[in-house]
């Protein structure tokens, strides 16, 4: 027996439909995740400060624009290398 391709897109959209209603039915039913003991060591990784701003300082008074600048570029190279040097280190 051969389907019309009416039938066999009829068919197909039913079928992720129903994938769709049994995936949601599944994760309705899904028992939660157990909770492990925290590790010390990713309790002490965790509290790191990673995103924390060091304080702001006010450019010198007499500094030019080009040297804030220069300043910037220097210190993101320094951060670049510092960040390559602790990659390869991990």
């Amino acid at each position: 027996m051969r389907l019309s391709r009416e039938e066999l897109d009829f068919i197909a959209e039913a079928l992720i439909a129903a994938a769709g209603w049994l995936s949601r039915a599944g994760s309705a039913t899904a028992a939660p995740p157990r909770q492990r003991s925290p590790d010390p060591g990713m309790l002490a990784l965790h509290s790191i400060p990673a995103n924390f701003l060091p304080p702001r300082h006010a450019p010198l008074a007499g500094v030019t624009v080009a040297e804030l600048c220069a300043a910037t570029i220097a210190t993101a190279g320094r951060l670049t290398y510092l960040a390559a040097r602790f990659a390869a280190g991990a």
